[in-house]
């Protein structure tokens, strides 16, 4: 598909788009940034996936997980304002704009082309904000299209379907990979990840092609804050199956990292976890991204059926 515009920064040709610029002031757009630093914002979720920038909806929100499109919490008092000025400015009803999102992209945050996804006829209204160390935006059911900032444009016309909007990869795109020896979260180059490399904290390697020994105290890390994939075999010493899948487990792990961490929870041990889960037979192993169970398999399995399982469990949708 050709894109609505030739020069990103150029005045768009778009039938129905009006831009204002110049909409707050330095010290309005300062408080609508710390506004925004404030809230809940929680990482962009897609299919399983997880996304670098953060984001937070109100009125309305869409979930990229289940495709259901739903009412959340109301817009708070401080976006309250903007939301007016922005309905003068395209002469609506304030409360006619139902939906607010926030997004934050800090360092590494990158967005490549996307598709709108209108799930209701609302017209559309973006404002980018700039500080020094991220860039925030406040979306009125709409993205982001033009570096300028405190600026507002609105679009009411069916192409708003068709628009693509883009903004550059930041150069120092990298992901957050926990150490196996301390659980200290640690920044890999994206590019560096196949090559490994060693904690900033404890000089341990990040990656040994063994599976890191998971407890209450690293859990949560490895399972939650890495960008890596997280596969925990759930298991006890007393358990003969498990014994027997151990070493195809840790066969496994050398297969699989650095694009998937290998983790073993004793049961025993920690139960708690294994109730939170709700670990009825072992082994049982579950495959995380995000934080997020995204595939269980229960049964002791041979490591090439470990690994084909896990590649296959970790393929975008």
């Amino acid at each position: 598909m050709a894109s609505l515009f030739s020069d990103l920064f150029e005045t768009p040709k778009i039938p129905g788009l009006s831009y204002r610029e110049d909409l707050l002031s330095r010290d309005e757009e300062l408080r609508l940034i710390a506004g925004i630093d404030a809230s809940a914002l929680e990482p962009f979720r897609f299919q399983g996936w997880l996304g670098k920038r953060l984001t937070s909806s109100f009125g309305w929100r869409y979930d990229f997980d289940d495709a259901h499109f739903g009412p959340t919490d109301p817009m708070p008092d401080w976006l309250l304002p903007i939301r007016d000025r922005a309905a003068a400015f395209a002469g609506l009803d304030p409360d006619s704009l139902a939906q607010a999102l926030l997004i934050r992209y800090d360092p590494g945050a990158g967005i490549g082309w996307h598709r709108q996804r209108p799930a209701k006829p609302f017209s559309l209204f973006g404002s980018r904000l700039a500080s020094s160390t991220s860039q925030d935006v406040l979306a009125f059911e709409g993205p982001d299209i033009r570096d300028a900032r405190s600026h507002l444009w609105h679009l009411c016309h069916p192409r708003r379907s068709m628009m693509e909007t883009r903004m550059a990869t930041a150069p120092n795109d990298a992901l957050i990979v926990i150490c196996p020896a301390c659980a200290t979260a640690n920044r890999l180059p994206r590019e560096r990840l196949v090559k490994g490399g060693t904690c900033g904290r404890c000089k341990q390697p990040l990656f040994t092609g063994d599976p890191v020994t998971l407890t209450a105290a690293n859990f949560d890390a490895h399972a939650s804050r890495s960008d890596i994939p997280l596969l925990v075999d759930f298991w006890a010493s007393w358990c003969g199956p498990c014994r027997q899948m151990a070493p195809a487990f840790s066969a496994a792990a050398g297969q699989l990292e650095p694009y998937m961490r290998l983790g073993k929870l004793d049961t025993e041990a920690h139960q708690a976890i294994a109730d939170r889960y709700a670990i009825r037979s072992i082994p049982t192993m579950i495959l995380f991204r995000g934080g997020r169970e995204i595939a269980r398999q229960s049964g002791a399995m041979p490591q090439q059926a470990i690994v084909a399982w896990a590649r296959q469990a970790t393929k975008p949708v």
